[in-house]
């Protein structure tokens, strides 16, 4: 991630188990999970999520939340390609890897 970001914002804000779990499996800390809540580069409605939530993303890393109940849905990498979870970890995705609906390729 870029230069620390103020985090008080973020007081009162939890990770649901499947965010906590996400984010164990990709290897993303709490606080990056938290710096894209304070301060999203880009915010988009997410309503396949369900009602009211939104993507946050900031550098490589998208979050879902439900930003009435301050809570973190999901944690995603920013990208158009799709990874699995031993990817992300390893970020050895190869765009040739993807077919042209942004699946992994057999």
């Amino acid at each position: 991630m870029s230069a620390p970001v103020d985090l008080r914002r973020t007081y009162g804000w939890r990770l649901c188990s499947h965010a906590r779990q996400c984010a164990a499996e990709r290897a993303v800390t709490v606080r990056d999970i938290l710096e894209v809540v304070a301060d999203p580069q880009i915010t988009r409605t997410a309503t396949d999520y369900g009602e009211g939530r939104f993507v946050y993303t900031r550098g490589d890393l998208s979050v879902v939340v439900a930003p009435a109940a301050r809570v973190v849905i999901t944690v995603l990498w920013h990208t158009h390609d799709a990874w699995t979870s031993e990817e992300f970890r390893g970020h050895s995705m190869r765009r040739s890897d993807v077919d042209e609906h942004g699946r992994i390729a057999s």
